[in-house]
């Protein structure tokens, strides 16, 4: 691991060679498998519904909420961590980086629970800007594509000026094994996928998942006599 780069004070912070490359290329093989991946998202609220771009498609959500927090049984469209597969590792870094940067704030205070998905942009695929204070105290990704360059787009931008202005701030290209953190509050967005890119953007992208959207979780898919009092 490299470490590590950090812009606009702080609220971003992007990290190199994240994974050791064995586990980085076995990675990528595994997450390569067509069965890997679902449809486009289709949703009828958030982001989803405004953005300008293509939206991308979405694997199954992996989540992770704690050593005495876990939904009693696996439920629709989510794995519990640990998988037992490389993506553990991404998880592993991603919460290692946080608690030593500060950029999510404190365990246990700021934020309890990780949830990782994969999401593929294709061509013409992007995110508008948009923050994600609420539920949120940090968002990550991890690019696990073979191989990305700088004119294929999907640059990852933010900046620290309000949304309603924005004039100025920093880009980061999706490089392989690369892993960007950025706080919550920060605007940010992914440009649009060029048409000349021979693959498309490829990233396991998360969020560190603040007690009271982590509670909802637990209400609404766990075992509330085990989750009561733990967080």
């Amino acid at each position: 691991m490299t470490f590590f780069s950090s812009y606009l004070d702080n609220s971003v912070v992007c990290v190199d060679n994240v994974l050791e490359q064995p586990d980085f290329s076995l990675l990528v093989k595994q997450l390569e498998a067509p069965q890997s991946i679902s449809p486009s998202i289709e949703r009828t609220y958030g982001i989803w519904t405004k953005n300008t771009y293509n939206n991308p498609s979405q694997s199954r959500v992996i989540i992770w909420v704690g050593p005495h927090n876990k939904p009693s049984s696996p439920f629709s469209g989510i794995e519990l961590y640990p998988t037992d597969t490389r993506i553990d590792h991404v998880i592993d870094a991603a919460r290692d980086i946080a608690v030593r940067t500060g950029i999510a704030g404190t365990f246990n205070k700021d934020w309890i629970a990780i949830m990782a998905s994969r999401f593929d942009y294709g061509a013409a695929g992007g995110l508008m800007f948009h923050t994600d204070e609420v539920h949120y105290a940090c968002a990550f990704s991890m690019y696990f594509h073979s191989e990305w360059k700088a004119d294929w787009g999907g640059h990852f931008l933010f900046s620290q000026q309000d949304i309603t202005r924005l004039e100025q701030g920093v880009f980061l290209t999706p490089l392989p094994n690369r892993m960007v953190l950025v706080r919550a509050g920060v605007p940010h967005s992914i440009s649009g996928v060029s048409a000349q890119a021979s693959r498309p953007r490829q990233a396991i992208t998360g969020f560190f998942v603040r007690p009271e959207h982590a509670f909802k979780l637990l209400e609404k898919h766990g075992d509330p006599a085990n989750s009561a009092g733990h967080l």
